[in-house]
């Protein structure tokens, strides 16, 4: 497999998470509490490139959605018990790591803007400036039914820009390989996650 792609796949791979033991981040009421969206989204990045995988998961998807994702994930595999697939999911992970590394190749993030669905002037600003021509600027809470959100709670989209680079190789545009993923935070069960939109929509096809 060449780098570009196991670039993509790393990339790719690593924002398709589930948690084993996912505990999300508490807070009390929305309209009484000081949660910050970008606080999650950051401990998310910091997590992934500290390649401290399990806290990632833990952030991205509740406990009680991590059984469906990870059978759908293995779908092809001969394991079946929950504990081992969590552990054959981290291994995957860790391959993907010591791949890049093996080349000296990092990434760096950036969170460009998080608002409140609804509310979205700088995000409709910098996907507009970056010529993305599915801007999901339009989304809905409803248009998540795998997520779960809470009845009554805000949910907030967050873009963060996402730096693969390698010092030792060049991608088709230079060192830096980066794009801007779309992040959706949102509280479940009382307590709040962040996942890529892509994904929790892929979870509601497989859920059909």
């Amino acid at each position: 497999m060449n780098k570009r792609r196991i670039a993509a796949a790393l990339v790719s791979s690593l924002m398709l998470t589930a948690a084993f033991a996912g505990c999300g981040i508490t807070s009390g009421s929305s309209q009484n509490s000081e949660f910050d969206p970008t606080e999650l989204v950051n401990d998310i990045y910091s997590a992934m490139h500290s390649r401290d995988y399990e806290t990632e998961f833990s952030l991205r998807v509740p406990p009680d959605m991590q059984d469906e994702f990870l059978k759908e994930h293995f779908r092809n595999s001969e394991l079946k018990d929950s504990s081992d697939l969590y552990t054959a999911f981290i291994d995957e992970r860790n391959r993907y790591t010591t791949l890049l590394d093996g080349e000296n190749e990092d990434f760096t993030y950036e969170i460009l803007a998080c608002e409140e669905l609804g509310k979205l002037d700088k995000v409709k600003e910098i996907l507009s400036q970056n010529n993305d021509k599915d801007s999901d600027t339009d989304i809905r809470s409803s248009d998540f039914d795998s997520a779960k959100i809470d009845d009554g709670e805000p949910a907030y989209l967050a873009l963060v820009k996402f730096c693969l680079f390698s010092p030792n190789k060049k991608y088709e545009f230079g060192e830096l390989s980066e794009h801007i993923e779309k992040i959706l935070v949102y509280r479940h069960n009382g307590e709040w996650y962040a996942n890529s939109i892509d994904n929790l929509r892929r979870l509601s096809q497989w859920q059909k």
